[in-house]
């Protein structure tokens, strides 16, 4: 009973993300933007990796869940990935994890960034930092 409800939940959830981050609900009727939505539109329909090139806060991270949200890779999960966070001594754990004591005090193995995107869609977000 428990695990339905959660299940539900979960494709409930799912479906309200794809509503939410279709690119008809990003904001705009530019030139500009008409060609943002044309792009998007065309990249969803292909396996190609994007680049998304932008000033920070000009709405790179809504133009990748609307591709991931129109593309094939739905119904798989989209990753988002800080690069600015990420400290130097931790980046290749965090996108590629490790083992059980790869390095001291590991006692767990964890799943990197990309392994957790499992053929959806990794954003690296200012990757530029890295």
């Amino acid at each position: 009973m428990q695990r339905r409800r959660l299940i539900d939940e979960n494709e409930w959830l799912q479906m309200e993300l794809e509503l939410r981050f279709r690119p008809a609900n990003i904001i705009g009727n530019s030139g500009a933007m008409r060609e943002v939505f044309r792009l998007v539109w065309q990249v969803a329909k292909s396996e190609s990796t994007v680049l998304i090139r932008g000033e920070s806060k000009t709405g790179n991270e809504l133009a990748a869940q609307a591709v991931h949200y129109t593309s094939r890779r739905a119904e798989r999960p989209f990753i988002k990935v800080n690069c600015a966070a990420l400290p130097k001594t931790v980046i290749e754990s965090k996108l590629f994890g490790h083992e059980r004591e790869a390095f001291t005090d590991t006692v767990a193995q964890r799943k990197g960034r990309f392994e957790l995107a499992d053929g959806g869609t990794i954003f690296l977000d200012e990757i530029g930092d890295l």
